[in-house]
Formats: C-alpha cells, sequence, structure tokens
C-alpha cells in the first residue's frame, strides 16, 4: 500500500517526465552547447531561432531591457546552416525596428519578415557582433538595445 507522500512523489515525477517528453522545434537538429546560452546550427535542417524578449522594469522611467535566448550562435555555411531567425512574441509591445537585426552588411543580408520575424543569411565566416533593436509598438518606453554574437565557420 501506498502512503499518500509516495503517491504525490509519484505524480510529481510523472509530471516532470511528461514536460520533457515534448520537445522544442527544430530540437533534433539544433543542440545547446552546454557553454551556456551558445545556439550550435550544424545544417540546413537545424532550426536556428533565436526568441528576443524585452522586460520593462516596474520603475516607468527606467529604459525596458533586451534578452535573447542565446547569447552566441554558430553557423555552420559550408553544411547548409547559413540563416539565423529572430522572433519577437508576435502581438506584443515591442516590434523590430527598420534595423532590428543589424550586422556586418558585408558578411550578412538581413531583412524583416512581418514586425516581429528578423532573417538574416550569412554570406562568409568569421566572428560578428549584431545589435537587437526594436521599438515600441503605438508609443510607450524604449529598449536598450542588444549586442550578443554570431560565429559562422
Amino acid at each position: 500500500m501506498r502512503t499518500v507522500h509516495e503517491g504525490a512523489l509519484a505524480a510529481l515525477l510523472a509530471a516532470a517526465l511528461a514536460s520533457c517528453a515534448t520537445p522544442e522545434p527544430g530540437a533534433a537538429s539544433r543542440t545547446m552547447n552546454p557553454r551556456a546560452g551558445q545556439l550550435e546550427c550544424p545544417n540546413a535542417a537545424a532550426a536556428c531561432d533565436v526568441f528576443v524578449g524585452v522586460y520593462c522594469p516596474a520603475n516607468p522611467q527606467a529604459h525596458c531591457v533586451v534578452t535573447v535566448d542565446y547569447d552566441l550562435v554558430e553557423l555552420q555555411p559550408a553544411a547548409g546552416a547559413n540563416k539565423v531567425t529572430w522572433r519577437l512574441q508576435a502581438g506584443g509591445d515591442f516590434a523590430f525596428a527598420g534595423n532590428g537585426i543589424a550586422i556586418d552588411p558585408n558578411a550578412f543580408g538581413c531583412g524583416a519578415n512581418g514586425p516581429f520575424v528578423f532573417v538574416c543569411t550569412a554570406r562568409g565566416s568569421g566572428q560578428f557582433k549584431y545589435t537587437v533593436n526594436v521599438v515600441p509598438r503605438g508609443g510607450g518606453r524604449v529598449a536598450d538595445p542588444l549586442d550578443p554574437w554570431v560565429v559562422t565557420k
């Protein structure tokens, strides 16, 4: 006969395992490097999506802060992995600015795909700092840009 604690523990473990059972879209073809915040996109089948968030502190005088789920994106253009897609929350309070992803134009071709998606395609190899620029929709507080990295090999 199970005790109440054993039953609760079993239910908790089952819920935890169930939450791990559904992989993130594209997870089979992309890997999170053991180094925190690094996305490796090894081939054309890899979904190289970087999700962009904007956090606004409670102080209405403070600027909002842009975040990305990966501080470093590594592409393998020779294997067909040459495209990165940045995504903001659709319908959210912020949209990409006209220069939503600002990166060396000799190394990347970039453009918006609507207000919440920005796509860049690598043209060469190297290490590139880029800037994420967002603007408030319908007025509101500004967000300071963020400057992570993309590496192409």
